[in-house]
């Protein structure tokens, strides 16, 4: 259940992003000789907090470096006939 509202719900029962698991997140598992400890249920967290370290630094440092370039660029690349505008202009797809 990722989506709707049961979704929402167990989010704020769980109390949030930091508190949700997986099954990978788990002590132990089963295997064919019995329960045995799961020593990578370590790096479950590991791999969740780097995913979101990678969208955090996405969206919050390489997005407005990357936005704030092509605004300096613009007029170059206007002068030159390098924006979109221009390159459809002149492969006739207008």
């Amino acid at each position: 259940m990722w989506y709707g509202e049961d979704a929402g719900a167990n989010y704020k029962l769980a109390g949030g992003w930091k508190h949700l698991r997986t099954i990978a997140d788990s002590n132990e598992v089963l295997r064919a000789d019995g329960l045995k400890g799961n020593p990578a249920r370590h790096w479950a967290a590991v791999k969740r907090y780097l995913r979101q370290a990678g969208r955090v630094v996405l969206y919050n440092i390489a997005q407005p470096v990357w936005f704030f370039l092509l605004d300096i660029t613009r007029p170059v690349r206007s002068a030159l006939g390098l924006r979109t505008t221009a390159l459809r202009r002149s492969r006739g797809k207008v």
